[in-house]
């Protein structure tokens, strides 16, 4: 019995050390003299876990905080003087940035979630705990390799036909850059080419944007929430998961 009951703990303290994992929030100011009484709440799935975070000196600092795999992150904010100065960033455990903004970003709506599990294989993410559900990027494609299937379809496409309208011939994503991310109107594009055509699709996989020759595209009319561009510059082709808000 007394080796059951370890066994049964040590699942359970391994499960949890799986799940929950270490967040930073890093606090900047443009001018280096603080937040100047500009404060935030951050709340993990519905829960505040730093009360009023601020620094009153200097350019940056930084709090940290733990969240657990799928949980969704906002804030609530609370106004001081020179809040144009103010900026922030969430980095994850393995260091990565998983969002950054201005004051007044609550993150409503965005779905903004946790992310604890180190990436193991090529199968994307981005289904996981998100209510989406993978689909093959086209049809014809052979479904058994991870770098053909993509979220296309919110909150899930069970039994829906493929959608042919985000298929790309090739696909080098390290060769095109875009920002600023999330974006709120002018997204940039860069890279080996001056000028792109670029589509913008919903995760519905609708096209509700397209343009020609262009490296920067106006996002301002767009509905909040997460589109995939499609960048070609006639030798090849990318696709970038971009947030609006």
């Amino acid at each position: 019995m007394k080796n059951i009951t370890t066994l049964i703990a040590l699942f359970c303290f391994t499960l949890f050390s799986y799940s929950q994992c270490e967040y930073t929030l890093e606090m900047n100011d443009s001018y280096g003299d603080g937040w100047q009484g500009n404060a935030v709440d951050v709340i993990v799935a519905g829960q505040v876990v730093i009360s009023q975070a601020t620094f009153t000196d200097g350019s940056s600092a930084s709090l940290t905080f733990d969240a657990t795999q799928g949980d969704i992150i906002e804030f609530i904010w609370t106004d001081g003087d020179w809040s144009s100065e103010v900026s922030w960033e969430i980095i994850d455990g393995n260091e990565d940035l998983l969002v950054l903004g201005e004051y007044g970003d609550t993150l409503a709506g965005l779905n903004i979630l946790a992310r604890c599990e180190t990436q193991t294989s090529d199968w994307p993410t981005c289904a996981d705990g998100t209510g989406n559900t993978l689909e093959l990027i086209h049809p014809d494609l052979d479904n058994s390799l991870a770098e053909n299937w993509n979220c296309i379809n919110e909150n899930g496409s069970p039994y829906a036909v493929n959608s042919n309208e985000l298929y790309v011939e090739s696909i080098d994503s390290e060769l095109i850059t875009i920002y600023p991310n999330p974006v709120n109107n002018i997204l940039y594009v860069k890279g080996g080419s001056y000028l792109y055509d670029i589509e913008v699709h919903s995760l519905l996989g609708q096209r509700v944007m397209k343009l020609f020759n262009v490296n920067e595209i106006d996002v301002n009319l767009l509905n909040d929430g997460v589109y995939l561009v499609k960048i070609s510059d006639g030798n090849m082709t990318t696709i970038k998961r971009i947030i609006k808000f």
